[in-house]
């Protein structure tokens, strides 16, 4: 019962955390082999207990899978973000690395990496902004004007004024080492 509540509570804090939530050191191999308990005990049950393990391995294989797949997409978007994904499982911290170097390899091959197509360096104090949806003209915290923007429209804003348009939903952060060829050369 302790493993069901383990996966169970890792799965619900994936479900409700938009953050990668953190899990224990070994926590894939410790569910791998609670399955493998309840696959042979299964096969040696009868009747009503039987029944009970089957929905037993079906449940936790299915949070498990939910839980791979949710981890996984967050781990997409952090490293797509320029962030790399961490994780105290060691098993899963091998994956993430190599799925980072995948979605990296696939960037240079799909998109290449031309300098002349790359993004100017947004100026000091400011951040790199891509425009989520129609914006009006805004006045930044520098007191200068910026806008209008349109949906999919890279930005260079001052710090807190992206910060404020990020919170809202307007934009998302760009971070420039991904465009920049500097990803994982630091």
């Amino acid at each position: 019962m302790e493993d069901w509540e383990k996966l169970e509570r890792a799965w619900l804090e994936e479900r409700t955390s938009r953050a990668l939530s953190p899990l224990p050191r070994g926590f894939y191999s410790g569910v791998s082999s609670y399955l493998f308990r309840l696959q042979a005990e299964l096969e040696r049950s009868e009747g009503l207990r039987r029944e009970l393990l089957e929905e037993e391995l079906r449940e936790a294989g299915g949070l498990l899978a939910e839980l791979f797949t949710l981890r996984t997409l967050k781990a997409v978007r952090l490293s797509l973000e320029g962030e790399r994904p961490s994780s105290q499982d060691e098993e899963e911290l091998r994956f993430f690395s190599e799925l980072v170097e995948v979605l990296e390899r696939a960037r240079g091959e799909l998109l290449g990496s031309r300098p002349e197509e790359r993004l100017p360096p947004p100026e000091p104090g400011h951040e790199l902004l891509v425009v989520l949806g129609k914006v009006p003209r805004i006045v930044g915290e520098d007191l200068r004007y910026y806008g209008p923007f349109e949906e999919g429209e890279i930005v260079s804003l001052p710090r807190g004024t992206a910060e404020l348009l990020v919170a809202h939903r307007f934009a998302r952060k760009l971070h420039p080492k991904r465009f920049f060829g500097t990803a994982g050369k630091e």
